[in-house]
């Protein structure tokens, strides 16, 4: 997907200036809060890679997802609440995302202390949960097309976004053929990284809204570290001001890592996908 928010930038900041007497001055004792709740759905497929620390012989290779027949699409529960009053706002998002899977004949080698033959069959467990904590700044704001009952056909706002974004992991893995010891390992690890990027909100004759929002986020801790990139591009209606739809499609794509070794923890992954929703606004 293009960068187009942030290409645009200049763009819209040369527009502004030029344009700032046009827009109206709206008092601060009339700019009120709004809030909108987005519970939604995410048709979401896992990616990538992973490698779990050994405890003892020669550090083990990385294991691609689609071995370990991990890489199917699943609904998962997610949603987003926005804040929002005059330039200002606030925004936390997140997911819940949990699948098992049984690979056989595939794999060759160690997972972890898990040593595989092609023979065996392998049951693998990914439990990933994300959160987001973001504020934004409205670097950019226009009405224009005024409607004859009020309102106008095109709002666009272009936004700063900040935050930070933390992550709850774990990766399990049993062999369920007999032979050989031990037949399971696994990890669990947390992360938190701050996260910047930017917003593009488009409203459309007060009914149709798109929003796309790219970030970029990462800490480097020495042996425990993350790095992300995430694209969301939604489209919504609202037949009525309280309520409406929305359908996107979100990419999250990272690489989260601890230890160094054999004892390493290396997920180089992504989760994509189409979501659907409601939207709830006040």
């Amino acid at each position: 997907m293009r960068m187009t928010p942030l290409l645009l930038l200049p763009t819209l900041l040369a527009s502004h200036a030029l344009g700032q007497d046009q827009e109206p001055t709206i008092p601060e004792a009339k700019v009120r809060w709004e809030v909108s709740i987005e519970p939604a759905a995410w048709f979401v497929g896992a990616g990538g890679s992973v490698k779990l620390p050994r405890s003892s012989g020669a550090s083990p290779a990385k294991t691609q997802i689609t071995d370990l027949n991990m890489d199917g699409t699943q609904l998962t529960p997610s949603g987003e609440v926005n804040l929002r009053r005059g330039a200002w706002g606030a925004q936390v998002r997140g997911f819940v995302f949990s699948t098992t899977n049984t690979a056989s004949g595939t794999l060759a080698g160690p997972i972890g202390d898990v040593d595989l033959t092609p023979s065996d069959s392998v049951e693998s467990t990914l439990d990933l949960s994300a959160f987001e904590f973001e504020g934004t700044y409205r670097l950019w704001h226009t009405d224009r097309a005024p409607l004859d009952g009020g309102g106008h056909n095109l709002h666009v706002d272009f936004d700063l976004v900040f935050g930070a974004r933390l992550y709850d992991v774990e990766w399990a893995v049993q062999r369920l053929t007999a032979g050989g010891s031990p037949i399971a390992d696994s990890v669990s690890e947390t992360y938190l990284e701050p996260l910047i990027g930017a917003k593009l909100r488009m409203e459309v004759n007060e009914q149709f809204d798109v929003d796309v929002q790219l970030t970029g986020g990462g800490l480097p801790l020495g042996d425990h570290s993350s790095i992300s990139v995430d694209v969301m591009a939604g489209f919504g209606w609202r037949p009525h001001e309280n309520l409406g739809v929305q359908v996107g499609y979100r990419q999250l794509a990272f690489i989260l890592e601890d230890g160094a070794g054999s004892e390493e923890f290396r997920y180089v992954g992504a989760l994509a996908g189409l979501y659907f929703g409601v939207v709830f606004r006040f």
